[in-house]
């Protein structure tokens, strides 16, 4: 069967959405859980990465259990967090700017990566002017701190680099 995006899913599990099906659980309703048919276009960019860079621990290889999603879907789907980002870059500035690498990476070379090493990547080949709001991302998420804040101004720049490339390389 081939792979359908966005795509399907019975159960898809995080802190988010404890709340939410505790109470679909404890009210014996499910509906939340069963109500519908769901679909999430992140699953196609989790599943790459699980394709391209996972290690299976027990059981069959990654490429017997996953699809090669489609670069199209990759895509696709890494944009939609590009998007997202783009606009929340003040609510979450680490999670933001290492994600709006990733994807800028990706685009531009091929790669795959961590937000570890889309990171350290961009401190060294990004512009110079991002240097020091980098080095505060890196800081705050490899501590998994909040030791540094971040100005509006350094946050639009970035933000405004990011749109202004990925754009120019989408097009």
């Amino acid at each position: 069967m081939p792979f359908e995006h966005p795509c399907p899913f019975d159960f898809h599990y995080s802190e988010f959405w404890r709340e939410r099906y505790e109470q679909d659980l404890s009210l014996e309703t499910y509906e939340f859980l069963n109500g519908e048919i769901k679909k999430d276009p992140d699953l196609a960019a989790h599943i790459t990465i699980t394709f391209h860079r996972g290690i299976c621990l027990e059981g069959k290889p990654i490429i017997e259990v996953f699809p090669l999603i489609p670069q199209s879907f990759y895509t696709s789907s890494i944009m939609g967090d590009f998007y997202d980002c783009t606009e929340n870059i003040f609510e979450k500035p680490v999670y933001c700017i290492l994600n709006l690498i990733r994807v800028y990476w990706y685009l531009k070379e091929g790669v795959i990566s961590s937000k570890e090493e889309a990171g350290n990547w961009g401190l060294s080949s990004l512009p110079k002017e991002m240097h020091h709001t980098l080095q505060k991302v890196m800081y705050n998420y490899f501590f998994k701190q909040d030791n540094y804040t971040f100005e509006v101004n350094e946050l639009l720049f970035i933000s405004n680099y990011f749109a202004d490339n990925v754009k120019e390389l989408l097009s």
